[in-house]
C-alpha cells in the first residue's frame, strides 16, 4: 500500500460458526465488488489474534480499503452501491464499523 493514500478501516465479525462462508464471502465478492467502485485501489484484509479478541476489540476482522481521490466520496459511492451488491448471510452486519484515515507521515 502507498503511504499517501487515504485509508477506509472496517472492523466486521461473522456470524457464530460462520467465519469460513464469511471469509470466503469477503475475500472472492466483497473486495472484488468494492475495487470495482472508483476510488478504491487496494485492500488488505487481517484477523485478530486470539489473545487481542475481548469486549474492548469486538471485531475479529480488519480490512484496510486504500483511496485515491476524494476518500469521503468514495465511502459516500460505497454507501450508495452497498444495498446492490452481493450480501453473505454469514456476515454480522450488527458489529461492522468504519472510519477513515488520512495520511499524516511515512517511516521506513
Amino acid at each position: 500500500m502507498t503511504d499517501n493514500k487515504s485509508l477506509l478501516v472496517v472492523q466486521t465479525n461473522a456470524l457464530a460458526g460462520r467465519d469460513e462462508e464469511f471469509n470466503r464471502w469477503y475475500n472472492e465478492v466483497h473486495i472484488p465488488e468494492v475495487l470495482a467502485l472508483h476510488g478504491f485501489t487496494a485492500c488488505r484484509r487481517y484477523t485478530l489474534s486470539q489473545a487481542q479478541l475481548s469486549e474492548d476489540l469486538p471485531q475479529k476482522y480488519l480490512a484496510l480499503y486504500e483511496i485515491t481521490g476524494d476518500p469521503q466520496k468514495a465511502v459516500d459511492d460505497l454507501n450508495a452501491a452497498f444495498d446492490a451488491m452481493t450480501i453473505s448471510e454469514a456476515f454480522d452486519q450488527s458489529s461492522a464499523s468504519y472510519f477513515l484515515v488520512d495520511p499524516i507521515a511515512s517511516f521506513k
